[in-house]
């Protein structure tokens, strides 16, 4: 394999015949272990197997792949265990085209008239929750299995402690304050109550922890030995990886105003309702006039905001230069994540990581 397509083609089949063999018999009730899959089965951009696989490359070459495959399912496992659990938290309704774990969960239960709506509702989110922790468990389960595809132990027990202990500290912790930034400053005006760099931060821990993991836990998969570990190049892809996270963060933000429900697989201006702190909304509100700031500031963190309302706000935020200046914004942390590479050594992997830290700002979905 030489190209980005080729490496994402292969962790698209990969990972769909690892997820076809789960055993999810154990799991009861039957809406329980739909939840746990619905996410996977949906499908996904898989940047985050890809990204496993080609630094498995980088330090393995094409022979050290096969040791990655249960790495690179982990980490799509692991992903969607804090998608299901983000849904809850921000209550949104659609995910990869289809309803939520917990939305679709309670609608089934209000289907069926055996629940109260306050109860289904209450069960939707329990049973989301649970998905979520279930999936979580998976993703390390599956780590464990590399050791039946010729990964050491000693490794394994390495790729389990940066997913359980860095990773998830350092995701669970921007997810936070993601959270709290949205539920404290929910008027256009208190954006500023944080600086730009806290933001960067947040997005650094909630969206470039998972990134750093791929990178480093591809890494060591490739090795032969643990031994022939190198320092410098374990920290550059460590680097490397966050810098591509925020990238894909800020992307994300852009998306999430000027794309469409249809193409990205859920709602649209989400982010103004629910008052995000994203540099689009702060860059567009500190740009806008005085009578722009007044209409970003009625629409901005309100759950009700009409449609025509949003639109309104989205051409404030685009006239002003919010998404020209996310995207340039983005384009400087791809500069500095293809900087990090500069340490490693001249390989068709090393072409691959620069192909795919620029697809982070080149996507539409």
């Amino acid at each position: 394999m030489t190209t980005l397509n080729e490496f994402v083609s292969f962790a698209n089949r990969t990972t769909d015949a690892y997820f076809s063999k789960i055993d999810l018999s154990m799991i009861r009730p039957p809406e329980l272990a739909d939840g746990v899959m619905s996410y996977v089965r949906r499908g996904g951009k898989r940047f985050r197997p890809a990204l496993v696989f080609i630094c498995a490359g980088l330090s393995g070459g094409n022979d050290a792949l096969s040791r990655a495959i249960p790495i690179a399912c982990a980490s799509e496992l692991y992903h969607s265990s804090m998608l299901i659990h983000d849904d809850v938290i921000d209550d949104d309704s659609v995910r990869r085209g289809g309803p939520t774990v917990h939305v679709k969960t309670r609608d089934e239960l209000l289907a069926s008239s055996e629940a109260s709506p306050e109860n289904a509702v209450r069960y939707g989110t329990a049973c989301a929750i649970l998905s979520g922790d279930i999936l979580f468990g998976a993703s390390v389960s599956t780590i464990c299995d590399s050791v039946n595809y010729g990964l050491d132990s000693a490794t394994v027990l390495s790729v389990i402690r940066l997913l359980t202990h860095v990773c998830t500290q350092k995701l669970i912790s921007g997810e936070a304050l993601d959270t709290r930034y949205g539920l404290t400053l929910t008027k256009a005006e208190h954006l500023f109550a944080v600086s730009e760099n806290e933001v960067i931060t947040m997005m650094a821990r909630k969206t470039g922890a998972l990134f750093s993991f791929c990178t480093v836990s591809g890494y060591l998969a490739g090795l032969s030995n643990p031994s022939l570990v190198k320092e410098s190049e374990m920290k550059a892809l460590d680097l490397y990886g966050e810098y591509c996270g925020i990238a894909f963060q800020l992307k994300d933000d852009v998306l999430g105003i000027i794309s469409d429900e249809r193409s990205l697989g859920k709602p649209i201006c989400n982010d103004i309702r629910e008052a995000k702190n994203t540099l689009v909304l702060r860059y567009g509100y500190e740009h806008a006039t005085s009578a722009e700031k007044k209409i970003l500031s009625s629409v901005v963190g309100s759950k009700n905001a009409s449609e025509d309302e949003l639109n309104t706000a989205k051409e404030i935020l685009i006239k002003r230069g919010g998404i020209e200046y996310a995207q340039k914004k983005a384009e400087e942390f791809i500069s500095s994540a293809t900087d990090c590479l500069n340490v490693l050594p001249d390989s068709v992997y090393k072409e691959v990581l620069r192909d795919i830290a620029h697809a982070m700002n080149s996507r539409n979905k």
